[in-house]
């Protein structure tokens, strides 16, 4: 829209009392025009953004955890006469209230409408009720004008606390792509939201055991070879979330919600894959992860820990597995050596996802190390004896490697440096040590190298105490 200012003096009207008035006009017309120059930059171009979803009294309904919420038949119960407002969250985790508010209805159903100009890709809906009812959670928007959000739950408003705070350690780390609403997503499961929520560990405490392992993930992923980029991983995550928080939006029933939740954990496991990356650079990544994981949920209550602990121990033992039965895919093993890995594989899931302590967890890998190398010697062509020498070979670099993780307790500032050294300087030394044992049993060099990784990534899974 044009605006015109006729300034030209009349003959009824003095040249200066012309002035005054365009200039009046100008300030008045003018106005609108300065106002639409504020606040740009929004995520949408500057439309609104209409965020619909449920506020729950709920502590499970929506649970991220695979092995919860698949036995959650609890049906959600709507609070309200809620009230419903969000802020934007930076990439420092900070937070800015956003122009907007809502009242839930009688099934705890709200809609609510967003300034475009200043939300940000990821927003959090609060809300707030009688009897000092409060729950929030996380919504990913990215430039969308409607999204549906995911039913607050006790569990979502955990996570909220914790992606908040994560944020908050991204702002003072070096790693590229940050912590996600993914990651908290996958690892803030029902136990550890339990704790949260009542005061028995902390949000920060949960926030900075996710970040560093992700920060850790992230190094290790940049370093290896045939690693995803750090943007196909951030694009990975943000795409998985959003599905995420849409399946479960659409969700009516337990089997639904368990339906989704086994989908977007299943796309984490394969993360770094999806993302482009090897099986093997996967691995490599998981393991270091899983040693920072378990040094810093330490800090955190022994529920959360142990939650923390194994849902890290899950990704670990799908990576090394999935990682373990290319390199036999490649060596060309049999199709029973195959079906016999991939057995052995979702036995140990099922192990650590039902373990109840550190050493069951122990056990589970112990026992999918014992299947695995009995597979060596059809696919390899190697003796039980020769194999038994090659781990006497690398004991040296395991020794060596868990002293490093084991001198890091306590000791968190660098911790994620340490580890991710740490892990490389293993896979180098025992890569070597495995491989020259090795080339004296079997065909070729190759086989010998094969062999050796296959070795050195069970080996390396094995730091589980």
């Amino acid at each position: 829209m044009k605006y015109q200012i006729n300034s030209r003096p009349t003959k009824s009207a003095p040249m200066l009392l012309s002035l005054r008035w365009s200039l009046a006009l100008l300030l008045i017309v003018g106005l609108p025009l300065v106002g639409c120059d504020l606040g740009g930059g929004g995520a949408n171009g500057g439309e609104s953004t209409t965020v619909s979803g449920t506020v729950t009294n709920s502590s499970s309904s929506s649970s991220n955890s695979l092995h919860t919420a698949s036995l959650n038949t609890s049906p959600q119960d709507g609070v309200e006469g809620a009230t419903v407002t969000a802020v934007s969250v930076g990439a420092d985790g900070t937070t800015r209230a956003l122009e907007g508010e809502a009242t839930t209805d009688a099934s705890g159903e709200f809609t609510i409408t967003l300034e475009g100009e200043r939300v940000s890709d990821v927003i959090r809906l609060n809300a707030d009720g009688d009897n000092d009812f409060s729950s929030s959670v996380i919504v990913q928007v990215d430039g969308q004008n409607q999204v549906d959000a995911q039913p607050m739950t006790a569990e979502t408003a955990a996570e909220a606390n914790v992606y908040v705070e994560a944020k908050g350690e991204d702002e003072a780390s070096s790693h590229d792509e940050g912590t996600t609403a993914a990651d908290v997503a996958l690892y803030v499961n029902a136990d550890a939201a339990a704790d949260i929520n009542a005061g028995q560990t902390s949000a920060a405490d949960v926030a900075a055991s996710i970040a560093s392992t992700v920060e850790a993930e992230s190094q290790t992923n940049a370093n290896a070879d045939g690693g995803a980029s750090a943007s196909a991983v951030a694009e990975t995550k943000t795409s998985l979330y959003t599905e995420l928080q849409s399946n479960l939006a659409a969700a009516s029933s337990a089997d639904a919600r368990a339906q989704a939740v086994t989908e977007f954990e299943n796309g984490m496991a394969n993360l770094y894959v999806k993302a482009g990356g090897s099986d093997e650079s996967q691995a490599e990544s998981r393991q270091t992860g899983t040693s920072v994981m378990i040094e810093f949920s330490a800090e955190a209550s022994s529920d959360a820990e142990l939650g923390l602990r194994r849902q890290a121990e899950l990704l670990r033992a799908e990576a090394t597995a999935r990682a373990e039965e290319a390199l036999f895919e490649a060596q060309g093993a049999t199709d029973a050596t195959l079906d016999a890995l991939v057995n052995a594989r979702q036995q140990l899931t099922a192990d650590i996802r039902a373990a109840g302590s550190v050493d069951a967890m122990v056990e589970a890998h112990s026992t999918y190390e014992t299947e695995m190398k009995a597979q060596m010697g059809s696919t390899f062509g190697v003796s039980s004896e020769v194999i038994a020498s090659a781990e006497t070979a690398v004991q040296g670099s395991v020794d060596a490697l868990f002293t490093a993780l084991t001198d890091i307790g306590g000791v968190l500032n660098g911790a994620v440096e340490t580890v991710v050294s740490a892990y490389s300087s293993f896979y180098t030394n025992a890569q070597a040590a495995a491989k020259t044992s090795f080339e004296s049993s079997v065909d070729s060099d190759a086989t010998a190298e094969t062999a050796a990784e296959a070795l050195v990534f069970v080996k390396a899974q094995s730091h589980a105490s």
